[in-house]
C-alpha cells in the first residue's frame, strides 16, 4: 500500500496555537532526486561529516508498482551521486511478483542503526509488508526482520526518533487488507521492542500514516480527508517522552501551503532545519520530492582568549605559571567543509563573539556544523592555537569557548609540572576556614561568612484581629514581631568583624581569582604531555594548597564544623603528621581544638582551608570544563587538598591565606624525550546533537 499526504509548515507558538512560519520561496523541488518514476520518501545518513541520502521510488523497479532504495552520496564539491547499496536492502520479488523495499529511517544520532520496510519472503513464504532492523558493523550491514512487530497485517512507514529508542510504524492490523490504517508506537528495552500501541489520535473511519517526529520533539503524522477523495493532510501533535500522544491534546494541520494536491512520507534533513516531503502538486512529475524550510536558526559563540605564561618566582625560586586575558589579536575562522572565512577582532580584554545564521539550503543542512578557530602569533616566543568547535543536529542558543595562546616555555615543557599560585589574594576571614566568595558561593561544602543576614530573617506575617468591635468591647492587636537570638559558638575564632567589613572586598578578589583559575585550569589540560600521558592511562594530580596567616590561634579555638569523615569527601586531604586525623576523621562541633596541630593551630586550619578550597574547585571545574568532567568520569583525576602553615620565615606576604593550584603528571626521563610537541589546538563539541543525549 502506498500512501500520499499533504505536507505544510508551522512552527508552535508560545500560547500552544499553531502560526504560519513558511514562505512560498521556502518550498522548492528536490531535483538532485527526483527522477521521471514516483519518488516517495528520503532518509539521511551522516558517517564521518559524509552525507548520505537514501531515497524510496520506483524509478528502476522491474514493475511500476514495486519500489527500491536508491543510495546517493555527498561529494566534496556539494554534489550528490549514485552509489552502491548493499545488497541485504534488496530482496527478491515475492508477492505478486513485486518487490517492495524502502521507506528507510535512521538514528539521527546513530547513523549504523537504521529500520526500513520489505515484503520479502519469510521462512519461504510469501509475506505482506514487515519491518526490518538493519545495524552496520565492520565494514557491512546486516538485517533482521523485527518478529514482535511484524504480523500478517500489513506494517509500514517506519520513523525513528533521534536516539533510536522510539519507533513509530503504520499498520492495518486491527483491520488487515481493510485499507484502514492506524500508527503505532513501540519502545526499545532491553528485551527488545515493546508491545506496539495504536496513539491516542487514530480514529475508527479515517487513515492516519507516514509518522515523523520533528526535532523539537512533536510528531508529524498524516490523515485522509474525511470525504474518502486519498487526500491527505499532514498535521502535528505533542507527544510524550515515551512517543504517545498527550492525552487530549489537539492535533493541528500544516497550513502554510494548502494545495487540493497530496503530499506525504515527511522526513527532515540531517539538521532538522528543512522538511522533505512527496508531492503531486503543480509541476510535479507524478510525485516529486520537495524541500519546506521548518526553521531558521542562529547560533552566538562568545570567544575569550588568554595568554598562559612561566615566569620565574622571585621570592621562592623555580617558575610558576600565570593566565592573563589576551586582547587586541584576530581570530581567523574557517567553516567546515564549505571551506568559506571571515576574521574576528577581539578587544581589549580578550572577548569577541561568532555570530552565524544558520540557513542554508536543504542539502547543504548537515548533521554536524564544524568551525576552525586559529589565532596566527606573530612574536616567535608564543604559539598560538588552532581549536575545532563541533554544534550537533538542531544546537542553537548561545555558546562559549576559550582559546589559550601559550609561551614556548609553558607549551614546551620538559617536565609535567603547573603550578599556579594566587598571591595577595585573601580567600579567608582571619580564623576560619570556608573560602569568602559571593559568585560562587552555591559551590561551597561550608558555611559561607555571608550566610549571617540569611540566617536572622524569620518570615512572620502579622496576625489579623478576627474583630475590631462590638456592643461592648473594643479589640486592638498588641503585636511584637519575633526576632532571632543570635550567640556566639563557645570557641569560634572567626574574626566576625573582619568578616563584615572586608567581606565583600575579600569576595571581590577571591571571585576574579577563582576565574583566573577557572582558565589555568582549562589551559593546563591542554598541555601536550597531559595529553599525551593521559592517553597512556596515566593519573592527573591536582593539588590544592590552604594557606594560613602566621600568627599562632588561640589555644582556646575549636572546631566547629561538621564531622570531617575522610573516605566520604570528593577529594582527598594530606593528614601526614597529623594524628588528630590519623583514625580517617577529624571530629568536629567543638571537640578538636586547633591546638592540637602544629604551628600554633595553624596545620589543621590550613587543612579545613585546603578541603573546603579543593572541593569548591573540583565542583567548579566539574561544572564548566567538559574536558575536566570527562578525565573525572573516567577516573583520570585526583585532587588533593594540601594544608600549609605559615612560619614567619617562610613564606612572603602575598602568599598569607592563599590557595595554590598545581597539575602534575608523572613523566620519567625517557617519555619527556619521546616525540614531537605539536602545537596548541582541539576539537571542542559545544552542543550534542538535539535528542542525542
Amino acid at each position: 500500500m502506498l500512501s500520499v499526504i499533504l505536507s505544510l509548515f508551522v512552527v508552535l507558538c508560545g500560547s500552544g496555537v499553531f502560526c504560519m512560519a513558511a514562505q512560498s520561496e521556502d518550498v522548492r523541488q528536490l531535483d538532485e532526486f527526483n527522477t521521471s518514476g514516483t519518488d516517495l520518501a528520503v532518509a539521511f545518513r551522516t558517517v564521518n561529516g559524509v552525507m548520505e541520502a537514501w531515497v524510496t521510488t520506483n524509478d528502476g523497479a522491474p514493475d511500476a508498482r514495486g519500489r527500491r532504495i536508491v543510495r546517493y552520496v555527498r561529494g566534496n564539491d556539494g554534489r550528490f551521486s549514485q552509489a552502491e547499496l548493499d545488497p541485504v536492502f534488496t530482496g527478491p520479488s515475492t508477492h505478486d511478483g513485486i518487490a517492495q523495499d524502502g521507506c528507510v529511517t535512521f538514528a539521527a544520532c546513530d547513523p549504523n542503526v537504521a529500520i526500513f520496510v520489505s515484503n520479502r519472503r519469510v521462512e519461504g513464504q510469501a509475506a505482506s509488508n514487515d519491518l526490518y532492523e538493519a545495524r552496520f558493523r565492520n565494514g557491512s550491514w546486516s538485517i533482521t526482520r523485527i518478529e514482535s512487530l511484524s504480523t500478517a497485517a500489513w506494517e509500514d512507514q517506519p520513523a525513528l526518533s533521534a536516539d533510536g529508542n522510539i519507533l513509530y510504524f503504520v499498520s492495518d492490523r486491527h483491520n488487515p487488507n481493510g485499507r484502514k490504517t492506524d500508527i503505532y508506537v513501540a519502545r526499545r528495552t532491553q528485551e527488545g521492542w515493546s508491545i506496539p500501541e495504536p496513539l491516542a489520535f487514530c480514529t475508527a473511519e479515517r487513515n492516519e500514516q507516514t509518522p515523523c517526529p520533528t526535532p523539537d520533539g512533536k510528531l508529524l503524522y498524516a490523515i485522509d480527508a474525511p470525504d474518502a477523495q486519498r487526500i491527505y493532510d499532514l498535521r502535528v501533535v505533542d507527544v510524550d517522552k515515551n512517543g504517545r500522544a498527550l492525552d487530549g491534546a489537539p492535533s493541528a494541520p500544516l497550513p502554510a501551503t494548502v494545495t487540493t494536491a497530496s503530499e506525504g512520507h515527511p522526513s527532515f534533513t540531517p539538521g532538522g532545519r528543512w522538511l522533505i516531503f512527496t508531492s503531486n502538486r503543480e509541476g510535479a512529475k507524478g510525485f516529486d520530492l520537495f524541500a519546506m524550510r521548518w526553521q531558521r536558526d542562529s547560533v552566538v559563540i562568545d570567544l575569550t582568549t588568554v595568554f598562559r605564561g612561566r615566569r620565574g618566582d622571585a621570592v621562592g625560586g623555580g617558575s610558576e605559571d600565570y593566565t592573563m586575558p589576551l586582547g587586541n589579536v584576530d581570530i581567523d575562522v574557517r567553516y567546515l567543509p564549505s571551506e568559506s572565512s571571515s576574521k574576528l577582532i577581539v578587544d581589549k580584554d580578550g572577548h569577541t563573539s561568532l555570530s552565524m545564521a544558520l540557513d542554508n539550503g536543504p542539502l547543504d543542512d548537515v548533521a554536524e556544523i564544524k568551525i576552525e578557530l586559529a589565532i596566527d602569533v606573530t612574536d616567535p616566543r608564543h604559539v598560538g592555537p588552532t581549536d575545532t568547535l563541533l554544534l550537533g543536529r538542531g544546537c542553537t542558543g548561545r555558546f562559549a569557548h576559550t582559546l589559550v595562546v601559550y609561551d614556548t616555555s609553558a607549551w614546551y615543557t620538559s617536565e609535567c609540572i603547573q603550578d599556579f599560585p594566587t598571591k595577595n589574594v585573601r580567600f579567608f576571614v582571619t580564623g576560619y576556614w570556608c573560602p569568602t566568595t559571593l559568585k560562587y558561593g552555591n559551590d561551597l561544602t561550608c558555611t559561607s561568612v555571608f550566610a549571617f543576614d540569611e540566617c536572622t530573617k524569620v518570615e512572620h506575617p502579622e496576625p489579623e484581629l478576627a474583630c475590631g468591635r462590638n456592643e461592648i468591647y473594643s479589640y486592638s492587636m498588641v503585636y511584637e514581631a519575633p526576632k532571632v537570638a543570635v550567640a556566639r559558638r563557645p570557641g569560634v575564632c572567626v574574626d566576625m568583624n573582619e568578616a563584615r567589613q572586608k567581606g565583600p572586598l575579600f569576595a571581590s578578589e577571591v571571585d576574579a581569582a577563582i576565574d583566573r583559575i577557572l582558565e589555568s585550569m582549562r589551559s593546563a589540560l591542554r598541555v601536550p604531555c597531559v595529553l599525551r600521558e593521559v592517553e597512556r592511562g596515566k593519573k592527573i594530580t591536582v593539588d590544592v594548597i590552604g594557606w594560613t596567616d602566621p600568627r599562632a590561634l588561640d589555644p582556646k579555638c575549636v572546631y566547629t564544623g561538621p564531622d570531617v569523615q575522610l573516605d566520604q569527601r570528593s577529594v582527598s586531604l594530606d593528614i601526614t603528621d597529623s594524628p588528630y586525623a590519623e583514625d580517617g576523621t577529624i571530629d568536629g562541633e567543638g571537640k578538636t581544638k586547633f591546638s592540637v596541630s602544629k604551628a600554633g593551630g595553624n596545620q589543621l586550619l590550613s587543612q579545613l582551608r585546603a578541603l573546603h578550597a579543593a572541593e569548591m574547585l573540583d565542583r567548579i571545574w566539574t561544572r564548566t570544563l567538559p574536558e575536566y568532567k570527562a578525565l573525572r568520569d573516567k577516573d583520570l583525576i585526583r585532587v588533593v587538598a594540601i594544608g600549609k602553615a605559615v612560619s614567619q620565615d617562610a613564606v612572603s606576604n602575598d602568599q598569607r591565606r592563599s590557595v595554590e593550584v598545581r597539575v602534575t603528571v608523572p613523566v620519567t626521563a625517557t617519555e619527556r624525550q619521546q616525540g614531537l610537541v605539536a602545537p596548541p589546538g582541539g576539537t571542542y563539541r559545544l552542543c550534542d546533537g538535539v535528542g542525542c543525549r
